[in-house]
């Protein structure tokens, strides 16, 4: 007999500890639509307690359900509740970053200044601990993310605050790139204002916030399978938000490097010097 709804929140839940989120799932109610989006996210609550959200517009499935029974679909989640991150942590190794380099053309400055630092996992895993960080450099939580190629994608959200979920990168760039992820945003970084949604959910009450930080264009750079989403988006808000445009990448934003990224023009028009790991290495300056 196939699982419920329900019973499949609560699958999901089984491997969480308290106060800790898990976004990396596709819906149990609608499967994550035509595009299969893995934006469902189970938060552990409490002991019992297991609270759900479909991010995805057309779905929207919210409530909380217990693991003694009880609760149910459409029900009010409970009020927000701190889940700060309580792993331990260690500064990346040389071998670390350069690895972050290869994979991802990330550099070590930005790195550093973003705060991302390492998660103490058992020996062949490598997750990242990446605080989230509002307009002003507010923290807002951490996202912890696996990043080695042979790992199963997994990605753990715990907010400190009940503000918009979403993480910046600023810089004096007056434009504005919103992307899914973070490594994305630290790429962007190297152009201009960045902030990563941290999902491909982009609210009402996101958009306003990045609107009051917008001192030029808002431009929607989701990764290349969720390229319908900022198109749906873009019409959705273009009344509201006049200067939101959409770059639709044959890419993902994080896989390309900064050669790649300056000929899709404005915004990536003026790379700042931002010296790669390897480069570095290359010089015997590391």
């Amino acid at each position: 007999m196939e699982l419920s709804p329900r019973e499949k929140v609560l699958l999901i839940a089984t491997h969480l500890a308290v106060g800790s989120s898990d976004a990396s799932h596709l819906c149990t109610f609608c499967g994550g639509g035509e595009h299969k989006d893995k934006g469902f996210s189970v938060t552990r609550v409490d002991k019992i307690q297991v609270a759900y959200k479909c991010h995805r517009d057309k779905c929207g499935k919210s409530g909380y359900v217990f693991l003694n029974g009880g609760g149910g679909e459409e029900t009010v989640v409970p009020s927000f509740q701190p889940c700060p991150y309580r792993g331990m942590t260690s500064n990346f190794e040389y071998d670390d970053l350069v690895y972050l380099d290869n994979k991802y053309g990330l550099n070590l400055d930005y790195v550093i200044k973003a705060g991302w630092v390492k998660a103490q996992q058992p020996s062949g895993s490598f997750n990242i601990v990446m605080p989230v960080w509002g307009p002003t450099g507010k923290l807002r939580g951490h996202v912890v993310r696996r990043v080695l190629d042979h790992d199963k994608k997994e990605v753990r959200t715990y907010k400190i605050e009940p503000e918009p979920w979403l993480c910046w990168y600023r810089t004096s760039g007056a434009d504005i790139v919103v992307v899914e992820d973070q490594i994305s945003a630290l790429k962007a970084a190297a152009f201009t204002t960045s902030v990563a949604l941290l999902g491909t959910h982009l609210s009402l009450e996101k958009l306003t916030e990045i609107q009051i930080a917008s001192k030029g264009n808002i431009y929607l750079a989701f990764d290349k399978d969720a390229s319908k989403s900022s198109i749906e988006y873009f019409q959705k808000y273009r009344a509201i938000c006049p200067n939101l445009y959409v770059i639709l990448l044959q890419k993902d934003l994080k896989n390309m490097d900064y050669g790649d990224i300056m000929k899709l023009g404005e915004p990536f028009i003026n790379v700042r010097d931002v010296p790669r790991i390897t480069d570095k290495a290359n010089s015997g300056t590391a």
